[in-house]
């Protein structure tokens, strides 16, 4: 199917699209028609302790220390994350500091899942559901488990490092979340009315993307591989009609993905020297990724 120009023209453009959101611009429509999904408050699972997180102290932890200890977040922490600092007692051990911080991210996770409408009980193995229970799981994580600042030893005190743009952009995007006005925006900062004088200001995620090492998590966007995939399919159709584009260098995995799928197009090339053009070119891709 990728071999038909038309195909690959909608699939090309229409990925880029969807790398873009959640990331760079607003996600929400003015739309009168708009069909609003899991618009609920707050719209992000755990979005609203972020101010309260980066306000603590944070020490630097170890992977191989913390791993053993983690439960519900085993699986989404492959990094070495941070473990506040208790002001009543300093010198908690790391078991409990662990056990303190899976509970508030299984505690957000629950009742985001609930406001969603969806079970928690149905759900209790996250690396197990679908990607929109992935993402969440993750983002929650991300929250509670703070990378380490880069170059911090364990046991030094380094800042908090908000979960970065991109994973919240992944839970937008992988549960089609979708609200009819300015409220599904990834990086913001809002005040909130408590009363007739006191307010509160909200703020966002990272407007980083990961992996960074100025935000916490590097989630990777199924998207992001698709686009290569797309876009070598694109290359291959242009080569088979005498076009020419140049293409910026992916990574090893996307690249081999690629060539297949490349490959399976030049299979399909109306004639034989059509075909030995595209093979040529397919593998002339694969070499000099190689070499670059």
């Amino acid at each position: 199917m990728l071999c038909q120009p038309t195909v690959v023209f909608l699939f090309f453009f229409g990925v880029l699209d969807v790398g873009a959101v959640g990331l760079h611009r607003e996600l929400f429509t003015t739309n009168a028609i708009c069909k609003q999904q899991y618009c609920i408050n707050p719209v992000f699972p755990g979005v609203e302790d972020l101010g309260r997180l980066e306000a603590s102290r944070w020490q630097c932890g170890a992977k191989q220390k913390v791993t053993p200890y983690l439960r519900f977040c085993s699986g989404a922490i492959d990094y070495s994350p941070s473990l506040p600092i208790l002001a009543q007692n300093p010198k908690t051990d790391l078991a409990t500091l662990v056990r303190m911080q899976e509970k508030a991210a299984v505690t957000a996770y629950a009742y985001h899942l609930a406001g969603m409408g969806k079970e928690a009980w149905d759900n209790t193995n996250p690396q197990d559901g679908d990607d929109c229970i992935k993402s969440i799981w993750r983002l929650v994580c991300f929250t509670y488990f703070p990378a380490n600042e880069k170059g911090c030893k364990e046991g030094q005190e380094n800042r908090y490092l908000r979960p970065c743009s991109s994973s919240c952009g992944n839970y937008v995007t992988q549960c089609g979340v979708e609200c009819c006005d300015e409220s599904v925006q990834c990086t913001f900062s809002r005040e909130r009315a408590v009363n007739g004088t006191h307010s509160i200001k909200t703020t966002g995620y990272s407007s980083m993307n990961g992996p960074s090492p100025f935000c916490t998590g590097n989630a990777w966007r199924s998207g992001s591989l698709s686009r290569w995939i797309a876009l070598l399919a694109l290359f291959v159709l242009q080569v088979q009609h005498g076009l020419s584009v140049s293409l910026p260098r992916p990574g090893s995995k996307s690249i081999f993905l690629g060539i297949l799928v490349a490959s399976k197009c030049c299979s399909k090339a109306a004639n034989s020297t059509s075909r030995s053009r595209c093979l040529h070119t397919t593998s002339a891709i694969g070499t000099r990724s190689q070499t670059t």
